[in-house]
């Protein structure tokens, strides 16, 4: 009468036990899915940035081509236009202050793209970090659930190892875990 129960107390104790490894798993499996959305959220924000970052450096290379092309034309029209000075490139030529102001915009231009490009590599980067801590995030949730099912299983063999009269509502009642753990 005492060994049985003993093994009743041990049976309970270890149902609490596994109520309580079952409820962990749950959280633990909730805050997981929670980082996850997070994560995922955090990306489509990176994306986003990274589009409007990719945009504003196409407009600036466009800004840059235009550049260029009106400072080549604009060095061809001083090359057909004689400058009433007849001297070449002196400091109060018309074309002169005009090929000097074209290349200080050429400047300003080359400074813009390689800010744009820097904070594009910026964003790529966090973009390339945020993907990382998804995916692990993704493999903790899945390791979580394939650990709450072991031990789930674990329970229910040991549960019934204690039973000498095979209890049935108990196997029925974590049937539906033995079919989760075949299945998943």
């Amino acid at each position: 009468m005492d060994a049985i129960k003993k093994k009743m107390q041990m049976l309970k104790l270890d149902k609490e036990n596994a109520l309580d490894r079952a409820e962990q798993a749950e959280a633990d499996k909730k805050a997981a899915e929670e980082r996850s959305k997070q994560l995922e959220d955090d990306i489509v924000q990176l994306e986003k940035q990274l589009h409007v970052t990719e945009d504003a450096r196409d407009q600036v290379l466009e800004e840059l081509h235009k550049s260029e092309d009106s400072l080549l034309s604009a060095e061809e029209n001083a090359a057909k236009v004689s400058c009433p000075c007849r001297k070449p490139r002196e400091s109060n030529c018309l074309s002169f202050s005009l090929s000097l102001s074209l290349e200080d915009e050429l400047v300003a231009l080359q400074k813009k793209l390689k800010g744009t490009e820097d904070e594009l590599d910026k964003y790529s980067e966090s973009l390339k970090d945020a993907q990382e801590k998804l995916e692990l995030a993704d493999k903790k949730a899945t390791d979580m659930r394939g650990s709450f099912l072991a031990g789930r299983l674990f329970d229910l063999f040991k549960g019934t190892a204690y039973r000498s009269m095979g209890d049935i509502p108990y196997k029925e009642k974590y049937a539906d875990y033995l079919e989760i753990a075949r299945l998943g």
